[in-house]
């Protein structure tokens, strides 16, 4: 295990991976939705959230863009001007390599300019997304990093970007499902 890292349980031990040792579990702050484990990583800013959704229903290679426009739509970001995909890709079994290699896996990177608050003035985020789609269960496990480039020197900005992309192939190197009756 890498020594920035730690193993965290996720729904009730169900699934586990490794996140930064300075990421805080929200649920013990706020109420957090039954599908979700959401992190908050004080160093960069950051939030971390892992999602379970019914899959969406397309294609593989375009599913990933489907949840990154509801994700738009759920932040009021919905137009050209407010989001932006910089690239998709899959990743592979040696990216992932706990999850068989019959579920399918993404990367996609973004941008959205959201407004944290009613009235705040739109900010852009950097948008870290990995999908892991899982065959027979109708699951789409979804682990999206919001890192607001707000008020940062472009230096600063790209080791934060770097940071946060390290811990989400962390998180993915190390994932685990350890109960598929998780899934219904």
């Amino acid at each position: 295990m890498d020594t920035l890292y730690e193993t965290k349980q996720l729904f009730g031990g169900a699934m586990q991976a490794e996140l930064p040792k300075t990421a805080s579990d929200l649920s013990k702050v706020v109420p957090v939705p039954d599908n979700q484990e959401v992190f908050t990583e004080t160093i960069c800013d950051a939030s971390m959230i892992l999602e379970l959704l019914q899959s969406v229903s397309s294609e593989d290679q375009t599913a990933i863009n489907t949840i990154f426009e509801d994700l738009a739509s759920a932040n009021e970001a919905n137009t050209p001007e407010l989001n932006s995909i910089d690239s998709v890709v899959p990743l592979t079994q040696e990216e992932v390599p706990n999850i068989s290699s019959e579920h399918t896996k993404f990367l996609l990177r973004g941008k959205q300019l959201i407004q944290p608050q009613r009235g705040a003035q739109r900010e852009q985020v950097l948008i870290l997304l990995g999908l892991v789609r899982l065959a027979g269960v109708s699951t789409d496990l979804v682990f999206t990093i919001n890192l607001p480039q707000k008020a940062r020197s472009q230096e600063e900005m790209q080791r934060a970007q770097e940071t946060m992309e390290k811990a989400l192939f962390q998180f993915l190197r190390t994932l685990r499902i350890n109960d598929m009756s998780l899934f219904g």
